[in-house]
């Protein structure tokens, strides 16, 4: 009898042992560790969106940066691939893309990290990636479409976090991937146009609800942009860049006060190759990097003053794609939203067609342009002619993606088709000049164009009427 009572005491204090050990590893703090995404390092033959991490195999770990040879915690086992990690604002929550099973488009899905429980927010028929929180619980993302606007491209979402009110908010023939959030609430993407020709990279940005798209920075023309861009807390917007010459890829920053002129290469001095970055902690930066004798990118902090690397962790036959502390962190700014879905219709300024960069408005009157085209997917939506100061004031179809070029007195064209744009219903826009970039002060004049009723675009819509 006591033999027995003792062999039951054992077993049920083995099972409130085990117990406990769940309970302890479903609830267990994540505090200070870091989460990583990772993928195989040959990844021959296997389906690729053309990112990285978008492959089979792929998955989210997280890690404890001070206990590198302990085993990860895997945090994805339920998927057949999983990669690009996002924490919420309070650091007890995480975005990401996965497919659930071989056959599956990548979709967005929420992971509590508490207990791990994973919801999936989109049900796309296409690929869905490069989730990002945004402030009133609410997310961005982007997904691929095929149709006569976009023509095949990666458009932007945004909805609610719990998987409700997701509506498309970019409509040009652009890719918008590698996403993330400015402090000041915009959101950041590679952008790469798709049509009529191949483009080169850039970095654009709109606020969440699609509106004032505009170019961010963008430099020569051989640079690709290899990882998503993120901002630290010394206004300093990071990536990885790519020399599409040497196919060397270094770690950049830009000032995000003066995007254009503040290109500055951060890795000079090392050789290897580099898949992301993004702001670390004590002012270090987190990086994934392949030196000249590794077979995988590990991880790495790197110190921007003293040009030093400092390898975090390593993954065999993995390389590691992303990285980031689980911690809170400051919530950008929640921008409100001009967007009314029940019009049909948003306007367009431009104060003087003819100003463009820096250079002086004198110019030879036989030079200036006088009209400007719209030219929409499918051909001309129509020629217009401009204000004696150079003005035209424009009410276009909402969501009707279209560029401008500039022509002569008589239709010669003198500058364009520029950069794909779009007006969202209700949307007000304006503009100083040709290709003036963002960082031109408007004149302090009103312009002509606004003293009379905005040109209908497409222009037959005026005959109609």
């Amino acid at each position: 009898m006591n033999w027995e009572y003792k062999a039951g005491g054992t077993h049920l204090f083995g099972w409130l042992v085990l117990v406990f050990f769940g309970f302890s590893c479903s609830t267990q703090s994540f505090d200070g560790m870091l989460l990583v995404a990772v993928q195989p390092t040959n990844t021959s033959g296997l389906t690729v969106l053309g990112e990285n991490g978008y492959v089979a195999g792929s998955k989210i770990v997280a890690i404890h940066p001070e206990s590198p040879n302990a085993n990860p915690i895997e945090l994805t086992n339920d998927f057949f691939a999983a990669t690009a990690p996002e924490l919420s604002y309070d650091g007890k929550r995480m975005l990401f893309s996965a497919q659930k099973s071989v056959s599956d488009k990548w979709q967005i899905w929420e992971m509590t990290l508490s207990g791990l429980q994973a919801q999936q927010l989109s049900h796309f028929t296409e690929d869905c990636i490069s989730p990002v929180y945004l402030p009133g619980d609410r997310f961005v993302f982007s997904s691929f479409l095929k149709n006569d606007t976009v023509k095949n491209s990666f458009a932007v979402f945004q909805g609610k976090l719990d998987g409700s009110q997701i509506q498309q908010v970019s409509y040009d023939p652009q890719n918008h991937t590698a996403l993330s959030v400015l402090k000041d609430g915009r959101v950041l993407s590679i952008t790469q146009q798709v049509y009529p020709l191949v483009g080169d990279d850039k970095f654009m940005v709109m606020r969440p609800d699609g509106t004032k798209l505009e170019l961010f920075c963008a430099h020569n023309e051989m640079e690709i942009f290899r990882s998503s861009a993120h901002e630290t807390n010394d206004g300093k917007i990071v990536f990885v860049s790519e020399n599409g010459n040497t196919k060397k890829s270094d770690l950049v920053s830009v000032d995000y006060n003066m995007p254009f002129h503040s290109r500055n290469v951060l890795s000079p001095e090392l050789a290897g190759d580099f898949l992301f970055v993004r702001p670390g902690q004590n002012g270090q930066l987190l990086t994934s990097y392949l030196s000249e004798s590794a077979q995988e990118f590990q991880l790495y902090s790197y110190d921007v003053e003293m040009h030093v690397l400092t390898e975090i962790w390593q993954y065999e036959e993995f390389d590691v794609l992303d990285a980031l502390f689980i911690q809170a962190f400051e919530r950008p700014r929640n921008l409100p939203s001009e967007v009314n879905s029940s019009e049909e219709t948003g306007l367009l300024m431009c104060q003087d067609i003819n100003f463009s960069g820096l250079e002086s408005m004198a110019i030879d009157d036989k030079q200036k342009a006088q009209k400007i085209e719209i030219i929409g997917t499918e051909g001309s939506l129509g020629k217009v002619n401009v204000e004696s100061d150079g003005s035209f004031y424009l009410k276009v179809d909402a969501n009707l993606p279209f560029r401008i070029q500039t022509l002569s007195a008589e239709g010669e064209v003198i500058k364009g088709p520029g950069s794909w744009y779009y007006i969202r219903p209700n949307e007000r826009r304006a503009c100083v000049g040709c290709h003036t970039g963002t960082e031109i002060s408007p004149f302090n004049q009103q312009p002509v164009s606004v003293r009379k009723d905005p040109v209908l675009i497409p222009v037959q819509k005026t005959l109609n009427k």
